[in-house]
């Protein structure tokens, strides 16, 4: 959102949180909807099946527009993709219900703004969700593939087991007793004893013999730890002072118990780790027979009768009972050692090769298990050749790798934004506790060196003009009467931008408000000497989910059918409008955008459109905004009450806007009508020194951009003045002199907010 919050925080949230910033379009929050809503979808994550009560077909060419739909996610399948396995004709008396799904035939998307994620253990998470059609079929027997990486990951992460697992024993196992020891002066293994009947001794009989006392009560008190990573299945604080742990080591179940012991400190159900303080030596029996402390220290194998029993297992009248169920400690611990659970079962590719920054990256390797099941993350994780951190490749992945399995992963990434440079890339896996360390590389290399490259740049011949901006600040525009000023509506409901007479190829933006009811369609129109123009849409903040209609005509309307976007969901949210025309100009050309009530302009559009646009001296266009002061002079007082209006008072006295870490210096813009309360605007930046160095264009609205007025190599925060009348209209260009290295705003304010 554009207000209150950090922005590099709400980034990285994204990605945990994943998923309800995933299409975090707007300056404010998401909303899925009204919880009593009959329209919510369900997602089952053990099993995979999605329940749509309500599909809406929009601008259906055959069969009924609604629809009640199951789908069925398809195994391994990346990005995960799902089939439309049941559709029953649904009535529409639900079809104003905010939870409504649709499908357009036109753009192949299906949206589904309300989807209740329901994991193993009752949990439910809700989320909204973007699928795009890879089959061309009827929509009773579609293909979707979701449309959204983070997402892709966040479904990925919900679907794996949840709960109390046993970690792997990679570690090893030592002895429970962190001393000195001694097995003599009591029952040792196999040996036949004639307490608490006669039977046969699983185990064997630990002292401490240089503690006080001697080999009597001496060690009493002293710590038992866990001999190796588990979790604690049985404590017995009374007749028996007993403790068992189960244990994974390759595969292998195993148990270990401890018989005797005081002061347990752990629970059951706790994970423990190797060496971990469990309990301390005592003398507690059921029999009241054992003559001084010790520990009675057993090794069950997972076919005993009974393996998480505490107490002495009394039915061991067989010797050939104990060699079956039991091992010998002695003999077993120093036999199981400390050991790699995964390790790498390919060289690690990269594609492309160098890879290249704001663009696509993959990062493919195979993993094999070599030890017992892996429950767990991994990632592809960057650092820089000094080996300070830098970033995964991509989200980790939530991973099951079965004992003797190899897998294969990819970590993708839609738009890689690692400064160019030379770095290392490291697969690595979670071994618990929020610690990392990286897989064995077995036969092939890990890590390895790898190099990001510039994306490159288009020459200036192929690179757009700017030429003005303007803003249509539809919701706030509801606080206004029906004439607020000379220029009403322009900034509030419609707007224009002067293109001028150039051998460039001229450009023009608009900031667009949603307004639910009246302004979630958005008519552009100009009287151009030809009629092929590209024109972009995307939310305020990130130019990586724009979509661009490519050599379109206007008038072109925007809306819900043609975008893909729920406008009359987004009351309020901001979007940005690039229309780029693909020619010079021989005359000066007035470019409007204004709501509407006309029909969406029926067109294909395709994702990524703001990459291509490079202004004149390798500039990257990364956003625009505007502050309208003159028009809601006013509501000046009140322009601290975030009340008022939502994600108030953005776009009236003060507007963010976004750069993103880019090979290219980035451009932003703003529209600035002035007023005798905004009579100076401060714009400043959360950027380094180095990075807040500008140029800073400032022109009227009508004026060529040759005739701007350039405050040059300027360092942010810088204020600008205008002391003309009342509502006249500025355009401002800041050209950033250097690439960034992070996501930053870019605000401008009026005095006193």
């Amino acid at each position: 959102m554009k207000c209150k919050y950090n922005t590099e925080l709400a980034l990285l949230t994204i990605f945990l949180l994943m998923v309800s910033n995933a299409f975090a379009d707007t300056k404010g929050a998401a909303d899925f909807g009204s919880s009593d809503s009959q329209c919510r979808a369900t997602y089952a994550v053990d099993d995979g099946t999605l329940k749509v009560p309500c599909v809406k077909v929009l601008n259906p060419t055959e069969g009924p527009p609604f629809y009640t739909a199951e789908l069925q996610q398809i195994a391994e399948t990346e990005p995960l993709q799902f089939s439309v396995t049941r559709t029953v004709e649904n009535n529409d008396e639900n079809q104003e219900d905010s939870c409504v799904a649709t499908y357009s035939a036109e753009s192949g998307e299906v949206y589904l703004p309300c989807v209740d994620m329901v994991d193993p253990s009752g949990e439910i998470e809700s989320n909204e969700l973007i699928f795009q059609t890879i089959s061309t079929d009827s929509f009773s027997s579609l293909q979707l593939v979701l449309d959204n990486a983070s997402l892709d990951e966040a479904f990925r992460t919900r679907r794996t087991i949840r709960g109390s697992s046993i970690p792997e024993a990679t570690t090893g196992f030592t002895w429970p007793l962190p001393y000195n020891f001694s097995n003599n002066g009591g029952y040792q293994f196999e040996d036949f004893s004639t307490l608490g009947g006669s039977v046969y001794h699983p185990a064997q009989d630990w002292n401490v013999p240089n503690s006080p006392g001697g080999s009597g009560d001496g060690d009493k008190g002293l710590d038992v730890v866990a001999v190796a990573n588990g979790k604690v299945v049985d404590v017995n604080h009374k007749s028996w002072g007993g403790l068992v742990i189960q244990h994974n080591y390759k595969g292998e179940t195993w148990y270990s118990q401890y018989g005797h012991v005081q002061n347990i400190v752990v629970s059951e159900n706790q994970i423990v780790t190797k060496g971990q303080k469990m309990a301390e030596i005592g003398k507690v029996t059921e029999f009241n027979n054992v003559d001084y402390a010790h520990l009675h220290f057993e090794i069950r194998e997972a076919d005993h009768p009974n393996p998480t029993h505490g107490p002495y297992w009394s039915g061991l009248k067989n010797l050939s009972d104990v060699r079956d169920w039991y091992e010998d400690p002695g003999i077993f611990i120093p036999a199981h050692s400390a050991y790699e659970l995964l390790s790498l079962n390919s060289n690690i590719q990269l594609t492309p090769s160098p890879l290249v920054q704001n663009s696509p990256a993959s990062v493919q390797v195979r993993i094999a298990n070599t030890g017992g099941t892996y429950q767990g993350q991994i990632s592809a994780a960057v650092y820089r050749i000094s080996g300070q951190p830098v970033n995964d490749v991509a989200p980790p992945k939530q991973v099951t790798i079965e004992k003797g399995k190899v897998n294969s992963y990819t970590f993708y990434n839609q738009v890689l934004s690692f400064l160019p440079g030379t770095y290392i890339l490291q697969i690595e896996y979670e071994t618990g506790e929020g610690n990392w360390k990286p897989i064995p590389k077995g036969n092939y290399t890990n890590p390895i060196t790898i190099t990001v490259q510039p994306r490159s740049i288009p020459s200036t011949d192929s690179s757009y003009t700017w030429h003005g901006n303007g803003s249509i600040i539809s919701y706030h525009g509801s606080l206004l009467p029906s004439y607020a000023g000379e220029d009403w509506p322009f900034g509030i409901t419609r707007d224009v931008v002067q293109l001028h007479a150039s051998s460039g190829k001229p450009v023009g933006f608009f900031q667009w408000q949603i307004n639910e009811n009246g302004c979630k369609k958005l008519k552009l129109e100009a009287n151009l000497p030809y009629n092929e123009v590209d024109i972009t849409l995307g939310p305020w903040n990130n130019r990586n989910d724009d979509i661009t209609f490519s050599k379109v005509k206007l008038p072109f309307v925007l809306g819900e059918s043609n975008t893909g976007y729920r406008f009359d969901m987004d009351n309020g949210k901001w979007y940005v409008v690039k229309v780029a025309l693909r020619n010079g100009l021989s005359q000066n050309v007035k470019l409007n955008a204004s709501c509407t009530y006309d029909t969406p302009t029926s067109a294909i559009y395709q994702r990524g459109g703001g990459d291509a646009i490079m202004m004149e001296g390798g500039y990257q266009w990364h956003g625009n905004a505007s502050v309208i002061s003159h028009m809601f002079r006013n509501f000046y007082s009140k322009r601290n009450q975030t009340s008022l209006s939502i994600e108030w008072p953005y776009g009236a006295f003060q507007d963010v806007t976004l750069v993103h870490p880019s090979s290219a210096k980035p451009m932003v813009f703003f529209q600035w009508q002035r007023d005798s309360v905004c009579s100076r605007l401060t714009l400043d930046s959360d950027l380094s020194s180095y990075e807040k160095r500008v140029d800073i264009h400032v022109k009227s609205w009508a004026a060529s951009p040759d005739a701007a007025m350039v405050h040059s190599n300027k360092t942010l925060p810088y204020t600008i003045y205008d002391n003309g009348n009342d509502g006249s209209w500025s355009v401002i260009q800041i050209k950033f002199r250097n690439p960034v290295g992070k996501t930053a705003r870019v605000t401008a304010k009026c005095p006193g907010t």
